[in-house]
Parts: C-alpha cells; structure tokens; sequence
C-alpha cells in the first residue's frame, strides 16, 4: 500500500488483497519474510485484525463523525484517517487500510445506515 494510491481505488480490489494489505500495513518489520508465511495465513491475519478493530472503527466513523447523516462523507479523507489513527492508536498505514476496507464494504452498509 503506499501513499499516493487513493483509498477508493485501493477498495476496488478483492477483499482477500485487502486483508493481505492491512497484515502487510500492521507488520512492516516482517516485510522480508512475509512470502514464506503463505498469503491464506496472512489474508486471515488481516481478517482477524479487522475484526479486533470492527466495533472501534464503527464508532469512529459512525458515532463520532455521524457517516449516517453525512454519507457523502469522504471516507478516505485525511481528516478521517486521521480520526482514525489517534482514536485507535495505529499507524497511518494501518489506519488506511482498515479504511480501505470499510469502503470496500460501503459506508452505508458498515454502519448500518437507514435507506
């Protein structure tokens, strides 16, 4: 994941690809070995650190800057990644990428939004 791909363009790839990103993004010290631990192991290690971060995540986007009444709310923004970091303590990197992912899903959807 770098820096100059948006975060909406980066939701258009495969959830597993996603999943993989966010592993790659929470453990850049194990950049070198990352091949040799299979990308099934690493998607799922992603998967698991969304779901750690799921219910923190919804009450960031969600509660705390009202997505619901906002849904045109840039979801990659930096003002929201930025919410993001300091409300979950993570790195820039990870913080995209867990983003990236609730794009993926929708916003709408993510926080269950009313039609």
């Amino acid at each position: 994941m770098s820096d100059t791909e948006s975060i909406e363009d980066l939701a258009k790839k495969d959830i597993d690809e996603l999943y993989l990103m966010l592993d790659e993004a929470s453990n850049p010290q194990e950049q070198g070995g990352l091949e040799s631990r299979g990308a099934e192991a690493r998607s799922q290690r992603g998967r698991e650190l969304f779901e750690r971060y799921r219910d923190k995540l919804y009450d960031v986007i969600c509660v705390d800057l009202n997505y619901c009444s906002n849904p045109h709310m840039a979801l990659g923004s930096s003002a929201v990644v930025q919410a993001v970091t300091l409300a979950l303590g993570v790195a820039g990197l990870v913080a995209r990428a867990l983003i990236t992912i609730v794009v993926h899903f929708g916003g709408r959807a993510f926080c269950r939004c009313g039609s």
